[in-house]
């Protein structure tokens, strides 16, 4: 059984100045402990396996040589109760992903100047590097059509991958609410309904990998 980790939510602010760092998600704010915060950050624009997720947690750890031994366990199932961390299990790579991100919103980062400099800022408050943060202000470009294709789907309209999925399935470009009801949904399938569909669909992985491929490139964020 595979078992992959995302992180939800969003960082408010760090131990920056001695705060406490909070995460905000579904209007809720928590408070991190420092573990905590290093598997939650570590999950930042990141998927991971337990044994992934445990070894860069160890390492980090270990950088910070101040840090007591945390139990790993203990503060990933924490976060995970209180929803700043989501799990998907499968019998396969791409049947663990897909459980993981099913009911998911897909949010695109904006074009906008001054979300892509919070979006920055909030990379470097998450350990990335300035290189790496710097990214965030790249120019939008797209390898294949299928990554321009999902992009543009999304940023029409939020959807959750589920109905990503089928909205490609079904050649559907024009992104709107009555599309979605008519087109993708129609008198056979309800929200609950959808997923199984989607996740019937033979092209269904190669959707998963572009949108999976997005989210690393740091181009969306996904919200329960």
């Amino acid at each position: 059984m595979v078992t992959y980790y995302m992180a939800l939510g969003r960082l408010t602010s760090s131990f920056a100045k001695g705060r406490v760092p909070e995460v905000k998600h579904q209007n809720k704010t928590y408070e991190l402990s420092i573990p905590d915060f290093i598997i939650w950050t570590s999950l930042c624009w990141n998927i991971y396996n337990y044994d992934e997720l445990k070894k860069v947690f160890d390492e980090r750890c270990k950088e910070n040589k101040f840090l007591p031994n945390f139990n790993f366990d203990y503060y990933l199932q924490s976060l995970e109760l209180r929803g700043l961390i989501k799990s998907g299990k499968g019998c396969t790579s791409i049947a663990a992903l897909y459980s993981l991100m099913l009911d998911l919103h897909i949010r695109p980062i904006s074009n906008s100047i001054v979300v892509r400099t919070i979006v920055f800022i909030k990379l470097l408050l998450n350990g990335e590097t300035f290189t790496e943060a710097k990214r965030a202000f790249d120019k939008r470009i797209f390898d294949s059509d299928d990554v321009c294709n999902v992009w543009n789907i999304t940023n029409q309209f939020e959807l959750s991958v589920a109905e990503v999925i089928c909205c490609v399935k079904n050649n559907i470009r024009d992104i709107t609410e009555d599309n979605i009801i008519e087109k993708v949904y129609g008198e056979k399938y309800d929200y609950k309904t959808l997923g199984a569909y989607a996740q019937m669909q033979d092209d269904k992985y190669a959707i998963l990998n572009t949108i999976v491929d997005l989210y690393l490139g740091k181009m969306i964020l996904f919200e329960a």
